[in-house]
């Protein structure tokens, strides 16, 4: 059914992805509603460390703090963190994305 109307899925499980071996449709994703910079930062770290791809999902964007939001001041900073330290770093959407990398992947 997922496969029919979308082109990914986000399975729910945290953390980063190989983009050669992730399974496009139970893709990870790391929360980002309620947290903060640092946190953000340190999964981001891991992620490209790893050679990986990160997914920050959340249900609300908002400049006030509140139960599943993310902050848009913590959104802004961890975004100028990577487009400013890490200079050819992508960051897309997640169709984007698995768009490309379903362009690039070897097939089985």
């Amino acid at each position: 059914m997922i496969a029919r109307h979308y082109r990914s899925a986000v399975d729910g499980v945290e953390g980063h992805m190989d983009p050669a071996r992730c399974d496009l449709w139970r893709l990870a994703a790391a929360g980002s509603d309620e947290t903060t910079f640092i946190r953000m930062k340190r999964l981001t770290e891991r992620a490209i460390t790893a050679g990986g791809w990160i997914i920050f999902g959340g249900h609300e964007i908002a400049p006030k703090r509140a139960y599943q939001t993310t902050h848009t001041g913590e959104l802004t900073r961890i975004l100028r963190y990577v487009t400013r330290t890490v200079p050819g770093l992508w960051v897309g959407t997640v169709t984007e994305i698995a768009d490309w990398i379903r362009l690039h992947r070897p097939r089985a």
